[in-house]
């Protein structure tokens, strides 16, 4: 079995900081990577935290990422814009798409954003969660290469295309809704593959479109819910990949292997300024109220608590701020060997 020890988040945070701006990526961009990736882990999304960090420290060094890139922003009409990355590192380029959004929101009560060539999306989470810091509602969307087949289909033709809801509430930290649409990533079908771990059914098939549950025979993923997953899927793509102009579905370029090639990756952000509909005081009050009715439903299991969207994540964040954050000992040691390859002293 993997061994498995805590890391004090701000360790890997500054490590993660340090190796970025050793391959060139400016003070400001590593600041906002390394927060992005560490504020995901420590909310317990370890498939699109840290552990990427040894994958963008390697497409900077095949060139597909620009670690110095001048991305653009061009408003387009009063609520609208568009965002160019320039290749750059996404987490870069989505909170900036989002803080756009806000602006726009802010003057006309809504504020929408495309983001054309980017990069790996990262969680959709990061860029919701940056729209209730001031007081709107966010949403935020992403395509991925295929990796999902349709509704009926053996070859995968969509990605799994998440969905991000966030809005914020009284007397505690934000909701947000996080989800794929499907059961499963790629990248935790990937950590099963690591651990050898079964699958649940309902989540992946093999070349043949047959349902399994070994990781090592999952060649795509199902979507959730069956045609209703996908139609939500395909409602995804056409925000990311239509509105910015960017490939579509089978076209995208896949994440592995890391080589030199652009992936071309286009996503969408929304805000809402929620004064322009009703009393933000007010709607925060309320939305509190109404998780809590439903977290004070019965439970199935006796002693299981009814929980909302975003409630485990507060529970993982809580404990790993105190108790550290979990790494593997190989993951451990991809840092390191990182470290010692661009000549930082500093071991996580």
């Amino acid at each position: 079995m993997e061994k498995i020890k805590r890391i004090p988040h701000l360790r890997i945070q500054k490590s993660i900081f340090a190796m970025l701006v050793k391959t060139g990526v400016s003070l400001r961009d590593a600041s906002s990577m390394a927060d992005g990736l560490v504020s995901t882990s420590l909310r317990g999304t370890d498939s699109h935290g840290i552990r990427l960090t040894p994958h963008y420290l390697k497409v900077i060094e095949t060139g597909r990422v620009n670690p110095r890139a001048k991305m653009t922003v061009k408003k387009t009409a009063p609520s609208i814009a568009i965002v160019d990355a320039k290749h750059g590192f996404n987490i870069v380029a989505s909170k900036l798409a989002m803080a756009k959004a806000i602006e726009l929101a802010e003057k006309t009560g809504m504020g929408a954003v495309a983001i054309k060539d980017s990069t790996h999306f990262a969680v959709a989470g990061i860029y919701g969660l940056e729209a209730v810091k001031n007081n709107t509602i966010g949403f935020s969307f992403t395509h991925t290469d295929a990796l999902v087949v349709p509704f009926g289909g053996k070859d995968p033709v969509l990605g799994t295309n998440p969905i991000c809801f966030t809005a914020p509430m009284a007397g505690e930290e934000p909701f947000c809704s996080d989800m794929a649409t499907m059961p499963i990533s790629w990248n935790k079908v990937r950590m099963h593959q690591s651990t050898k771990e079964s699958l649940s059914p309902g989540w992946v098939v093999d070349s043949e479109g047959r349902e399994v549950i070994n990781p090592l025979e999952a060649v795509s993923l199902l979507p959730f819910g069956g045609y209703k997953g996908y139609g939500l899927s395909l409602m995804v793509e056409v925000l990311c990949s239509l509105l910015s102009g960017m490939p579509f579905g089978r076209d995208i370029k896949t994440m592995f292997p890391p080589d030199s090639k652009r992936r071309h990756l286009g996503y969408f952000v929304m805000a809402l300024d929620i004064k322009k509909f009703v009393p933000i005081k007010e709607f925060k009050i309320r939305f509190k109220k109404e998780l809590d009715k439903i977290r004070k439903t019965r439970p199935v299991v006796s002693g299981k608590k009814v929980l909302v969207a975003g409630d485990p994540e507060k529970i993982a964040f809580k404990d790993r701020s105190k108790n550290g954050i979990p790494m593997s000992v190989e993951l451990i040691e991809e840092f390191n060997t990182w470290s010692k390859k661009l000549g930082i002293k500093e071991r996580v």
